[in-house]
Parts: C-alpha cells; sequence; structure tokens
C-alpha cells in the first residue's frame, strides 16, 4: 500500500493522480446531493417570548407600460439521429436510439481518468522510472 501512494505521489504520476482526485470528489457530491441529507435532520427546540407591535402604511401607485416584441423559431421537425458536424461514435447512436442524448462530459472523463491513472502507475511500477 505505501509503494502505490509512493508511486501515485510520483513526479511522474502527480498529474493522473490530481485528475483522479477530482473525479472522485465530484462523484462524492453527487452522491451527499443524490442522498438529499435529510437524515442529518436534527431538531432544536428553544423558547422565546417575543411581543411586536407593528404598524404599516402603505400606499405605492405603479404605471408601467411592457411591450415585447420577439420572433421565435422552431424547428418541430428535427430528427435527432441526425448528426450535425463532426463524426459521432457508436456509443452516442445507441444512446440515441434509447433517447439519451449524449454521454454527460463527467461520465466520459471518469472512464477515460481511471484507467489513464492505472497504466501510469503501472508504467511507473513496471518501468522504473
Amino acid at each position: 500500500m505505501i509503494e502505490l501512494i509512493a508511486f501515485s505521489l510520483s513526479y511522474v504520476n502527480i498529474i493522473p493522480t490530481a485528475l483522479l482526485v477530482f473525479i472522485f470528489v465530484y462523484w462524492a457530491t453527487v452522491l451527499l446531493g443524490f442522498l438529499d441529507l435529510n437524515f442529518l435532520d436534527i431538531e432544536v427546540e428553544t423558547d422565546a417570548d417575543v411581543d411586536l407591535n407593528v404598524d404599516l402604511d402603505v400606499d405605492v401607485d405603479l404605471h408601467a407600460e411592457v411591450e415585447v416584441d420577439a420572433d421565435v423559431h422552431a424547428n418541430i421537425n428535427a430528427d435527432p439521429t441526425v448528426s450535425h458536424g463532426g463524426g459521432v461514435g457508436s456509443l452516442n447512436h445507441i444512446l440515441v436510439f434509447f433517447n439519451l442524448g449524449q454521454v454527460p462530459f463527467m461520465l466520459w472523463l471518469s472512464f477515460v481518468i481511471l484507467p489513464m491513472w492505472a497504466i501510469s502507475v503501472l508504467v511507473t511500477y513496471y518501468l522504473g522510472v
């Protein structure tokens, strides 16, 4: 375990390790957001007597004129399977078939960073860099 930490924090692997830590922090915050933190609900009872007498008189005159001029064009007959621009991978075609759209960037980045980190640590270990 000490060797893994030493190889992970070596000057060769510090960038992949920092990116992996970033991905772990991101997914931890996603999971905490999913839990909604209602299980940490703590009720504290306090007694306080406050007497307030508030008299408030408000007179408001409002005159407003609003003009809206907007041109809205919608393409109702747009086909989601047609690619616009660069090449679209086969994974994106499968996702479009299931109406999922494109792969989210952080999910894609997670699947790139984890193997990149593992390969860089293994290369450092076996080549003795």
